[in-house]
């Protein structure tokens, strides 16, 4: 996974875990791209990420990104330098929609 700017990108090509780093990014997060699902699988996907946030305090704006659904959009993430959130990503359409779960927060 990458972030980048105001973006995150996840490669399903290189596993389900990830890492989000926030530390690399500029400003609050508003794209949030899921590359290389599989396409006309009969399955469920699901993705997990261990989100960490950087020294400056950034956020997901989840009502700006459209592609992930929530059950309720999660409170903003822990904002303490090195917190750890975790959130699970799973889609139905191949990758069309995600429904996104917060799994845990602020983690020690």
């Amino acid at each position: 996974s990458t972030v980048s700017g105001t973006t995150v990108t996840v490669d399903l090509a290189t596993g389900g875990m990830f890492v989000l780093d926030l530390q690399g990014a500029s400003g609050t997060i508003t794209t949030f791209t899921v590359s290389n699902v599989p396409a006309s699988t009969p399955y469920a996907i699901t993705f997990t990420t261990k989100v960490i946030q950087g020294s400056t305090a950034r956020q997901f704006d989840w009502d700006y990104i459209s592609n992930v659904k929530w059950p309720s959009i999660p409170d903003a993430i822990s904002a303490t330098d090195n917190a750890v959130d975790v959130y699970s990503f799973t889609t139905y359409d191949d990758g069309t929609t995600w429904y996104g779960e917060k799994e845990g927060e602020d983690i020690k």
